[in-house]
């Protein structure tokens, strides 16, 4: 993670930091594709899956 750009969060207005929040959802989602899910985490899902399908 590269800290050349600190951002002090605090000092942005509420606005700003939706917008930010906005922005870095943003990226992560288009670079869905490059997230990996482990077996494991696959797993909890199904599990959490099912159990919300039987509600």
């Amino acid at each position: 993670m590269s800290t050349e750009n600190n951002i002090n969060i605090q000092q942005l207005s509420q606005s700003e930091r939706i917008l930010l929040a906005e922005e870095l959802w943003d990226s992560v989602a288009k670079n869905q594709d490059d997230l990996k899910v482990t077996d494991a985490q696959k797993k909890i899902l199904d599990e959490r899956m099912a159990a919300y399908d039987v509600v």
